[in-house]
């Protein structure tokens, strides 16, 4: 069995992000832009995201960043102490 860990800010626990969306991507990958199997596994986020926008227009795949997400991030990712940069 696998170990979970839990990740926690300041003694306060995350949320857990949500389970990347295979389903969709793979079937907009194999279906709607028609690679195969082979071709779609060996493509980067970079690469689909253009074939994406090469499929439909410019702005395919942006999704605005809802309140949520950012609170999300901002948990995941909190600001360091003291203005520190990494």
């Amino acid at each position: 069995r696998g170990i979970r860990s839990a990740r926690f800010v300041s003694g306060r626990r995350l949320a857990r992000a949500p389970p990347f969306p295979w389903d969709d991507v793979m079937a907009t990958g194999l279906g709607v832009l028609g690679f195969a199997p082979a071709d779609f596994w060996k493509l980067t986020p970079k690469e689909f995201e253009a074939a994406l926008r090469g499929r439909f227009g410019p702005e395919a795949g942006a999704v605005p960043l809802t309140h949520a997400d950012l609170d999300m991030l901002m948990q995941r990712f909190p600001d360091l102490s003291g203005g520190d940069f990494l």
